[in-house]
């Protein structure tokens, strides 16, 4: 046990605000740069570790879209969540394109980021289909459906891709990254996520 943890603010509602305006403001281009260069994931990964204390545990969003929203995360790996830092253009186009009694589909719906605000969006007369072909992480989504009593949510444990056939889908330790790779571009994957662990492969 650490009794000690100079960066335990963290967890403060008032900081989650501030980073998340912060990160906001910086133009997407120069958000994802980082990816693009060598060891960019190892060097998000280890900013990570230094900022946030390890945790899993359920928060609930207290403003924004997904206002009352509640979701269980682990830090951190997935503090972009957290700070509702996550492709912030996504969750605009979302909010202003969806409407209520719409049905949407979420491919590649991971643990519920977007499932969940596509789902208080279109309201009890709408429907999501969230794909998700991990078997880990679908099991994550259906929890915080649970949570959030959200039954107009369909999971389907499928993959979806623009070519049709067999692919292997890639899953590493940062399930934000796993994603579905053809044989020609698993080394391109490899080298773009530098320092991030491979766990599984599975053909899907």
């Amino acid at each position: 046990m650490n009794p000690f943890n100079p960066f335990a603010f963290v967890h403060n509602d008032i900081f989650r605000q501030i980073m998340k305006q912060i990160v906001h403001l910086i133009p997407k281009g120069i958000r994802t740069a980082v990816y693009r260069f060598p060891y960019g994931f190892r060097l998000k990964n280890n900013l990570a570790k230094l900022f946030y204390i390890p945790a899993s545990k359920w928060m609930e969003f207290r403003s924004g879209p997904r206002k009352g929203i509640q979701m269980k995360l682990k830090l951190p790996e997935e503090n972009e969540f957290f700070l509702e830092t996550h492709d912030p253009e996504i969750t605009h186009f979302l909010c202003r394109h969806i409407k209520r009694g719409q049905v949407v589909v979420d491919v590649g719906a991971h643990i519920g980021y977007y499932s969940l605000l596509m789902a208080k969006l279109a309201g009890p007369g709408g429907k999501v289909f969230a794909l998700e072909p991990s078997g880990d992480t679908a099991r994550r989504l259906k929890e915080h459906l649970v949570r959030n009593n959200y039954i107009n949510i369909q999971v389907l444990e499928l993959a979806a891709s623009d070519r049709s056939g067999q692919h292997e889908l890639l899953e590493f330790d940062s399930s934000t990254l796993n994603a579905l790779a053809s044989p020609a571009e698993q080394i391109a994957l490899a080298r773009q996520r530098e320092g991030v662990a491979l766990l599984k492969r599975s053909v899907v």
